[in-house]
């Protein structure tokens, strides 16, 4: 009998400890869930803001760059106004000087050259609104806007330049991805007026599985990458950036004396 009875209590005890074991159980199934819907929704929100705050710097980056071309665009022009226009009409008012209370003969000598340099004035100042025009960039889309830049740069005559872009090609970018793009086509363009002394360019824009790329190859001096990038190299640290916000991939090789090629490759669905 006791021993019947002490199984009884046996059994309600441990029958007790069963329903307060699912008890504590069914009390902390919500506790966690409810902790785990909350770091959740904090991680999902703090994934938000992480993007917002991307997409503002990205904006911003974008704003600079189109400033910073544009101002280059209106040195680039200012530049040619001075040198090649203000040429012209300097000569102008020289033989106008020469001629102003000369003798008949004088004038009449000095008329056809007059005439000439203002006929060269007018060639140079379409010239001009040419380039004004071509440095709206991706009004007819990217690949017209490589194409009108590598006209431009092979009429100014520093180099010979090729474009290997497959005829009717528009990347896959959008505006935004798109005008980046073509700034890092025109920073390289720049460095190379600049400091490679190069005698031709090599361009190609292509897709390359599901990607854009751009690659840019000139014979000139060449430098070397790593003391270019510690000792300034805003140029590159440019190309780079960019690079960088289309979530893209820069290889930039360099020998002193053999010339320099830099490779880009861009998600054509990236995030814009």
């Amino acid at each position: 009998m006791d021993i019947c009875l002490l199984s009884a209590v046996q059994g309600t005890e441990d029958l007790s400890g069963v329903i307060i074991k699912l008890t504590l159980l069914f009390l902390l199934v919500p506790i966690f869930l409810t902790v785990y819907i909350y770091t959740a929704q904090r991680a999902k929100l703090r994934h938000q803001r992480e993007k917002e705050a991307l997409a503002v710097n990205f904006e911003r980056e974008r704003i600079l760059a189109e400033l910073e071309a544009s101002k280059a665009a209106r040195e680039h022009i200012a530049a040619d106004l001075h040198d090649s226009l203000g040429q012209v009409l300097s000569l102008m008012v020289i033989e106008l000087r020469n001629m102003a209370g000369g003798p008949q003969k004088a004038i009449a000598r000095g008329l056809p050259r007059v005439t000439e340099l203002g006929e060269k004035g007018l060639k140079e100042l379409r010239t001009v609104a040419k380039t004004i025009r071509e440095h709206e960039p991706l009004i007819h889309g990217l690949g017209m806007a490589f194409q009108a830049e590598v006209r431009y740069l092979e009429e100014l005559g520093y180099f010979s330049i090729s474009l290997d872009m497959p005829e009717g090609y528009e990347p896959p970018l959008g505006p935004d991805r798109g005008i980046l793009l073509f700034r890092i086509f025109q920073e390289s363009m720049n460095n190379i007026l600049k400091h490679a002394k190069a005698t031709w360019v090599a361009v190609a824009l292509r897709p390359e599985g599901t990607d854009t790329m751009l690659r840019i190859v000139d014979n000139g001096c060449g430098f070397d990458l790593d003391h270019a990038m510690a000792h300034g190299g805003s140029g590159l640290h440019n190309i780079r950036q960019r690079t960088r916000l289309l979530g893209g991939a820069c290889k930039i090789h360099s020998l002193v004396g053999a010339g320099t090629s830099i490779t880009i490759h861009v998600p054509n669905h990236g995030t814009s």
